[in-house]
């Protein structure tokens, strides 16, 4: 006996030692469990409107959300540890009669039909081992995840891994998680899930395919599962029979052909290109890996309703256009002239810079005119007169007024003698006050103050409000013209500077990120405005911009700043507005799918981009218009005699700052006082003088400026 004895214990003792030398030797390379938990699971990002619940897009690269064990109904929670594990509770890591009954099973079938595997081991499994291994049968993998599942359940209690196991699995349909599955399915929160949903959905993760739902063989299956979970339940001693009998004659077929009919609805985004525009950024900042999988919330600055009308805006002028413009030939170089068929619009606030909206194209999946390509950020082009605001501000802030006399005509300029622009009307108006010559956009008096000033000077008045100095490569008179290429989100933040006192925009469209933890990552919602050029500048350009030639059809009275701007061969239309609370820059062009721009046929800034301004500003302010701009207190109507005969030329010592006063060169005889009350502005034709134009097109006669040459 005592042998016996002996002998079994020394075996037993032996077998320690093998098992003790086992765990050891697989304990070397074992991933660790600390930080074990759900923050490690690949989430959905979200982006929302400003107002925190207006969804623009989500991101992933698995649909799951992640919901704590309290959001997911018990009854889900009942059913999955009936039918996956029912000892859950009660064992460390492993079942030893589940793993017999399976092996039993196994060897009498000659086939692994049974799984043995507890919640804890599937977890394991699931989020611990690697890929490869994981679907591994070999003896390798099941020591390793024996030996994982044991450290988990010494390490976390029972709530946390059952909450990693029903936020981990899959459930079918693209489908990880419970919360993901409730929705796909049946359109309900995790935390709703009656009895009869939650048996349903606890029996897909066994094999998703043959147990989906969603198809008339799957519906089957997964009903015939869910009666197998009910009967466990009652045996389990979660739910009565009387239950368990209601909930199984319950027809699920109208809720999950509702739920299937609600995903596959298309959904238009709102603001495609402003979703790139800030998944861009995020990319740039946390990594694509990150922004598809960490479960980030981020708040945008977009306002839902500006979006809204600036689309409908764009759509709706370009179309109108299109339909008034006849098919014909550049008159200058009789190359084909186009009708639009694309636009742009951006949208800013001048309190804070905050992008408000943001149209790239008129249509986002129109490949014909390379719509996905953001015109407001990605594509830099020619702004046309829109740019003679910042020459007019730095002669402002060096002493002029808008009563000061500019010289409109003698094109003879000292930095390019070859250089001979004229006005659409081929007249020279002699001497004009500044406001005149702004607000009825004249080409040869704005070079003529533009050489005054100084290239150097003009363009540090810009890059005071925010242009990038890379896009300012033309110095020549032909600059203040807008012949340089710009970014229209460049331009817009620029005229912002005019409409909130000479304060310098920094355009942002990010107002907030806070991880799946709910950490705050970043907060942009008090941005830095510094001053840019004297708030004086800024109101008396305003004064004379809100006297400057209106789009066609133009029928409010309330104050709008605005400019328009048209290129050469009318290839981009321009228009550039500001109110105290909005700064709006649009265009209008004609592309094709290589994002190539075109000759349009006589599409000004005011019969172009124009309407598309003029639709938006009388929608959004329908009722309620804005307040009018603090007024300039030194706005006259004298004119401030400024000899013309030696302006300086560009450059010309001129310091690279903005506000320093101009040396006028050589002193005239002085002109006679002008009054600053412009005269009647003259009036082009539309593109077809004979058409009809329809409601919210361009009226028969539309004023337009001449193109910036």
């Amino acid at each position: 006996r005592w042998l016996v004895l002996s002998a079994m214990l020394l075996a037993l003792g032996a077998l320690a030692l093998v098992a003790g030398a086992v765990w050891a030797g697989y304990s070397q390379d074992l991933p660790s469990v600390d930080g074990f938990g759900t923050a490690t699971l690949s989430q959905i990002t979200r982006i929302y409107a400003s107002d925190g619940t207006t969804l623009l897009q989500e991101r992933y690269g698995q649909n799951r959300t992640v919901v704590p064990l309290d959001h997911i109904s018990p009854s889900l929670q009942r059913a999955t540890v009936a039918i996956e594990d029912r000892d859950f509770y009660n064992h460390g890591g492993f079942d030893v009669p589940r793993i017999a009954s399976a092996a039993y099973y196994d060897i009498t079938h000659r086939a692994a039909a049974r799984g043995a595997s507890t919640i804890t081991q599937q977890v394991v499994k699931n989020s611990l081992l690697s890929p490869a291994l994981a679907q591994s049968r070999s003896a390798d993998r099941k020591i390793k995840e024996f030996i994982l599942a044991i450290q988990l359940e010494n390490r976390y209690a029972k709530p946390r891994i059952l909450e990693m196991y029903l936020n981990s699995i899959y459930y079918g349909n693209g489908a990880y998680g419970i919360e993901a599955a409730s929705q796909t399915y049946f359109g309900l929160h995790a935390k709703d899930l009656p009895v009869p949903e939650a048996a349903l959905l606890a029996g897909i993760p066994q094999n998703p395919t043959l147990h989906d739902p969603l198809t008339a063989d799957g519906y089957l299956s997964a009903r015939a599962r869910q009666h197998d979970i009910l009967k466990a339940m009652v045996t389990a001693g979660y739910l009565p029979q009387a239950d368990a009998d209601l909930a199984f004659v319950k027809d699920l077929k109208p809720e999950l052909d509702a739920a299937q009919k609600q995903q596959s609805a298309p959904t238009a985004s709102l603001a495609p290109h402003f979703v790139n525009y800030v998944l861009d950024q995020l990319r740039a900042k946390y990594g694509q890996d990150v922004v598809d999988k960490s479960g980030l919330t981020v708040i945008t600055t977009l306002s839902p309703k500006v979006q809204q009308l600036a689309q409908a805006s764009v759509s709706r002028e370009v179309a109108a256009v299109a339909r008034i413009t006849p098919t014909g030939r550049d008159p200058e170089d009789g190359q084909p002239a186009y009708a639009p068929n694309t636009g742009s619009m951006l949208v800013l606030s001048p309190q804070t810079g905050a992008v408000l909206g943001m149209v790239g194209s008129a249509d986002y999946n129109n490949k014909a005119i390379n719509g996905s390509v953001n015109m407001t950020v990605d594509d830099p082009h020619q702004v046309g007169s829109s740019f003679k605001p910042f020459t007019y501000a730095t002669a402002l802030a060096n002493g002029l007024t808008a009563g000061s006399v500019l010289e409109d005509g003698n094109s003879n300029f000292l930095t390019d003698k070859t250089y001979h622009p004229k006005d659409f009307d081929g007249r020279e108006l002699g001497r004009i006050s500044l406001a005149t010559s702004l607000q009825q956009s004249r080409n040869l008096s704005s070079i003529h103050l533009f050489e005054q000033m100084g290239a150097r000077r003009v363009f540090a008045t810009l890059e005071a409000l925010g242009l990038p100095p890379q896009y300012l490569k033309n110095t020549g008179p032909s600059a203040t013209l807008g012949t340089n290429d710009v970014r229209m989100i460049d331009h817009v933040a620029a005229y912002g500077g005019f409409a909130d006192g000479g304060k310098r925009l920094h355009p942002w469209a990010i107002a907030k990120v806070t991880d799946s933890q709910g950490r705050v990552l970043e907060d942009n919602r008090a941005p830095k405005m510094e001053q840019a050029i004297p708030n004086d500048v800024a109101a008396q350009l305003t004064d004379i911009l809100k006297g400057s030639e209106k789009p066609g059809g133009w029928n409010t009275s309330f104050p709008v700043a605005m400019k328009s701007g048209t290129t050469e061969h009318w290839t981009d239309s321009w228009y550039v507005g500001y109110t105290t609370d909005l700064v709006m820059g649009v265009w209008m062009g004609h592309t094709d799918a290589h994002g190539g721009r075109f000759h349009q046929n006589r599409i000004y800034g005011e019969n172009g981009a124009g309407l598309i301004l003029r639709d938006f500003v009388h929608d959004w302010y329908q009722g309620k218009p804005p307040v009018d701009f603090p007024s300039s207190k030194r706005l006259t109507c004298l004119a401030s005699p400024v000899p013309s005969s030696s302006p300086r030329a560009a450059g010309g010592g001129a310091p690279a700052v903005p506000y320093q006063v101009a040396d006028p060169g050589q002193a005239g005889p002085p002109p006679s006082p002008l009054k600053l009350c412009p005269s009647p502005l003259p009036r082009r034709p539309s593109p077809s003088a004979s058409a009809s134009p329809g409601a919210g097109s361009p009226a028969a006669s539309s004023p337009a400026p001449s193109p910036g040459r």
